[in-house]
């Protein structure tokens, strides 16, 4: 697995979550890496995969996800997208970007993994960079903060389906995914 942070200045994020998880933070990581996995456990994801380029098939900074997810009371068709990996830090961080054309909006998704007394706690954020976001934080459009707040929602529903998915393992003995 490649060990690279990324070379881009870091914003804020503009949703940034936590849960502590009773499992061991190994665990959690290899969970996290198991992109294929996620519509098992994480219900808004429709599909995922991976195009992973490191040695012996594992994921590496550079390389492109497809997802498909459709958030909890979308009504609309899953929307997709290719995030390319950023970082990728060992046990401890997972990280992509995901942007529209003409980087009028990005997205730097970021999973940090940190020992706890209690087993993991998961940071789970997201920070948007582009014109997009920084005219509507300006004009402090209703919009932006709502959708915010839905993002945050979807956030924290998946780092509880993620709590209930490690423990679930974790009390069956596994000690890493597939």
């Amino acid at each position: 697995m490649s060990a690279s942070p990324s070379s881009a200045v870091v914003a804020e994020p503009d949703v940034m979550t936590s849960i502590v998880i009773a499992a061991p933070p190994s665990l959690v990581y290899s969970i996290l890496l198991d992109i294929p996995g996620y519509p098992r456990w994480i219900s808004m994801f429709v599909k995922a995969s991976a195009s992973p380029s490191g040695p012996d098939g594992a994921l590496a900074v550079g390389d492109a996800l497809h997802l498909a997810l459709k958030p909890a009371g979308a009504d609309k068709k899953p929307f997709e997208f290719s995030p390319r990996i950023t970082e990728i830090t060992p046990g401890r961080v997972f990280e992509w970007i995901g942007a529209l054309p003409l980087g009028l909006f990005t997205g730097r998704h970021r999973l940090e993994v940190q020992a706890h007394a209690e087993g993991t706690r998961l940071l789970h954020s997201e920070a948007f960079s582009g014109p997009a976001p920084w005219l509507c934080r300006a004009s402090g459009a209703q919009w932006w903060s709502a959708n915010m707040a839905k993002t945050r929602a979807n956030f924290e529903r998946a780092n509880e389906e993620l709590k209930r998915h490690a423990e679930a393992l974790h009390a069956s003995g596994q000690t890493r995914t597939a």
